[in-house]
């Protein structure tokens, strides 16, 4: 897109151990609308959102956030980046156009809503992918069947998630 921060046409990395642009770019479907989002891989690490026009013909910019200004004031754990290490996009929230999940070094979520210009939220993660899904309201109180096991006897979903989380 016009504005793109990552060089145009990029090609994708054929040779092992080259970057991963998956990692810097997202396409996804979000309120209606088709959206790309790309993270740039030197500082101020931008953060851009793009939606793709009405008509399909081209892509407009609608946020851009300097990363490394947002988190200035220190105090974050996942500060100092690792030498060579830079925010990646994990996903983007299904529900909020405006927010958008980054990682860093696979070991830091960083919840950014770029319309607030701000980090409005971070944990500690520790697994490699995730994936964003919008379950229905009624699904936290349904019962698992336990297929004759007595561990998941009466569950609900709720209850196995959170399990699992605390394991």
């Amino acid at each position: 897109p016009r504005s793109s921060v990552l060089p145009a046409r990029s090609p994708l990395p054929e040779a092992e151990g080259e970057v991963s642009w998956s990692e810097y770019r997202r396409v996804d479907a979000n309120q209606g609308r088709l959206r790309y989002v790309e993270v740039s891989r030197k500082e101020p690490f931008l953060l851009s959102s793009f939606v793709l026009d009405n008509d399909g013909t081209g892509w407009t910019l609608e946020h851009r956030v300097a990363l490394s200004k947002l988190w200035a004031d220190g105090g974050h754990l996942w500060l100092p980046l690792p030498a060579g290490k830079t925010p990646q996009i994990e996903l983007l929230d299904p529900l909020n156009a405006n927010v958008v999940y980054l990682t860093v070094d696979k070991k830091h979520v960083i919840v950014v809503d770029m319309n607030m210009k701000k980090v409005i939220g971070s944990y500690r993660y520790g697994k490699d992918f995730s994936v964003p899904c919008v379950l229905p309201p009624w699904l936290g109180s349904s019962r698992i069947p336990s297929a004759g096991k007595a561990t998941g006897k009466d569950k609900t979903l709720s209850d196995v998630l959170v399990r699992s989380d605390i394991q």
